[in-house]
């Protein structure tokens, strides 16, 4: 039986979402970006970022500890809206750090 939608449940998810973004967004700076020389690395960097956060977020701790991340759940979120999100924050991330690549060329 589908639980019922508690009206926490959008503002608990925004924060839980805004808290991993954050998280997130300092991995890429701390791991990534020290190891890529230019702008089209960088841009590379932000899209296999989010296809990574997609793999291990979506694909492995959805389907371990949510049971509507199944694929055969009729609740289930949508993989490919899941994967063009992912995707799209590891490219969100890449104008952050443009700046700071130009000024350690010069």
């Amino acid at each position: 039986m589908p639980q019922l939608m508690n009206p926490s449940y959008p503002l608990a998810g925004l924060i839980t979402h805004f808290s991993l973004s954050i998280v997130f967004g300092v991995i890429f700076a701390l791991v990534v970006v020290p190891l890529l020389s230019n702008a089209r690395l960088l841009l590379i960097g932000g899209i296999a970022f989010g296809g990574l956060l997609y793999i291990v977020n979506y694909q492995i701790l959805g389907r371990v500890l949510f049971e509507w991340f199944d694929p055969s759940s009729p609740m289930g979120p949508n993989p490919w809206f899941g994967l063009l999100t992912h995707l799209g924050f590891g490219l969100l991330l890449v104008p952050f750090f443009l700046t700071s690549m130009s000024r350690s060329a010069r």
